[in-house]
């Protein structure tokens, strides 16, 4: 945990909801948000000064040593650092072997 704020545990939790429907595209053009899974796309997207509004963290399920850092990267860029159960965390991903990573930033207009 952060420190930030409690765990995500609540399968039935109101930004869990919100994030499982922005895998619809009308819901994220809706929202003008988009997703971001894993710290090699997060990363990326730091490295081009596109922040996360919010980054949802599942320690559980880290692949590497270096997440502490983006984490950091991300909170001192104002984005929300929201802690997540694996249960949690695996309802809100997209991918099939999550790395405990999901970033909520604005979508990209061109």
């Amino acid at each position: 945990m952060t420190g930030d704020a409690l765990t995500l545990s609540s399968l039935s939790n109101p930004r869990v909801k919100n994030v499982v429907r922005l895998r619809q595209r009308s819901h994220r053009d809706e929202m003008r948000l988009m997703l971001i899974e894993g710290y090699r796309e997060i990363k990326r997207a730091l490295d081009n000064q596109h922040m996360p509004v919010e980054l949802f963290v599942c320690r559980d399920l880290f692949q590497g040593k270096n997440e502490g850092a983006l984490i950091q990267r991300c909170r001192d860029g104002k984005a929300e650092i929201l802690d997540c159960t694996a249960a949690v965390f695996t309802k809100m991903t997209y991918r099939e072997r999550p790395e405990g990573l999901l970033a909520v930033a604005p979508q990209v207009r061109k």
